[in-house]
């Protein structure tokens, strides 16, 4: 298995990167939210968790045309060479 450099895909958020995610009035609604995990590779259990989130957010008056999960989560993205910060 290939090492994964540590770090987080610019622009998104994860169900862990929020304190106390349950409270979602830090996030614009204005613009795109990328949703992932840190998979290794991405699990259904903590995929399940990155689309609870998206759900929630919808929920709460989030437009359906910016809120992504990315699949594969974290490991995908750097499998891809895309970057880290």
């Amino acid at each position: 298995m290939p090492s994964i450099k540590k770090g987080f895909i610019p622009g998104s958020i994860t169900p862990t990167s929020i304190p106390n995610w349950p409270s979602l009035s830090n996030l614009p609604k204005d613009k795109a939210i990328i949703i992932y995990d840190y998979g290794c590779p991405c699990t259904p259990e903590k995929e399940q968790q990155a689309y609870k989130l998206a759900a929630r957010l919808l929920r709460n008056g989030f437009d359906k045309d910016k809120v992504y999960v990315l699949q594969g989560g974290y490991y995908a993205w750097t499998e891809k060479g895309y970057p880290v910060e």
